[in-house]
């Protein structure tokens, strides 16, 4: 390997180390760190004689960090999901549509900054995802089918047919596109619900209800955790762990006025507890 590649990665961990000191400029920090992540071990070996122990060490458990959590976070490909490289070509149709203003937009990232990295790009009858291969949105741009549409006659990725209004939707249906470990969290805290108390599951259009007589939850899975929207003030619960976030002041989803969100299976007695006590309630 060049010496001058070297020195790239050589001032991208000097430049993490920086910032952590002064605390500064996020947005170069998570460059270098995504940068690192790219590094292998022939590379790491080379490093050896440019960079201190300490500091070889440091680098060497960023990427191991970043294998991990890349193998933990890989999504099965689906027809309305694709892995692809971030051309400059989709880049571009993506910012002329944020340069608009016209349509529902929500940009957590510089996608430039993620030029020819693998992402994942899904798309909907409207919706035009891209995320990172952990899972985290990058960009989302809704309300545009003519551009959705355009997407998919570049990359040949298929949009999924528009859901019927008031048409239900499988269980298994919501698990597309999300990780096993999430999948397996929800059927676990399912079954735990279920027997805790006598709860059926329905789906809709975009989620999953929870019922016992009347609708109890309603539950959102996401690629890294479960949202569950309760139909039930806050107040009203026995929560000494403090999971619920009152939502009653603020526009929810579903008009939902509390929510708590699981993420791991340790949490799953205490939030099933949750669940009968909103089924207490509905009766």
């Amino acid at each position: 390997m060049r010496e001058t590649e070297l020195l790239y990665y050589v001032d991208a961990f000097q430049s993490i180390k920086r910032l952590e000191r002064e605390s500064s400029d996020v947005r170069e920090y998570l460059m270098n760190m995504r940068f690192l992540k790219t590094i292998d071990p022939t590379t790491i070996q080379a490093l050896k004689g440019m960079l201190d122990e300490k500091s070889i060490a440091e680098i060497e458990e960023i990427s191991q960090s970043a294998k991990k959590n890349t193998k933990e976070a890989k999504v099965e490909e689906k027809n309305s999901q694709k892995k692809i490289k971030l051309s400059a070509e989709i880049i571009e149709e993506f910012e002329s549509v944020i340069k608009n203003g016209e349509t529902s937009i929500i940009c957590n990232a510089n996608l430039w900054d993620y030029l020819l990295e693998e992402v994942w790009l899904e798309l909907k009858y409207s919706v035009a995802r891209i995320s990172n291969l952990e899972g985290e949105t990058l960009c989302v741009i809704s309300g545009r089918p003519n551009f959705v549409e355009l997407i998919a006659n570049i990359t040949g990725l298929e949009i999924p047919k528009k859901t019927k209004k008031g048409e239900k939707r499988s269980e298994e249906s919501f698990f597309e596109g999300k990780p096993q470990r999430i999948i397996d969290l929800y059927l676990a805290f399912k079954e735990r619900c279920m027997d805790k108390v006598n709860i059926s599951t329905k789906g809709t259009k975009a989620y999953i209800a929870f019922v016992g007589g009347k609708n109890i939850a309603s539950i959102v899975i996401q690629r890294s955790q479960i949202r569950i929207y309760l139909m039930y003030h806050a107040h009203l619960f026995d929560d000494p762990n403090c999971v619920i976030n009152d939502l009653s002041n603020v526009p929810s989803f579903c008009n939902a006025p509390s929510e708590m969100v699981l993420k791991t299976p340790e949490e799953i007695e205490y939030f099933s507890d949750i669940i009968a006590q909103g089924y207490e309630l509905s009766r």
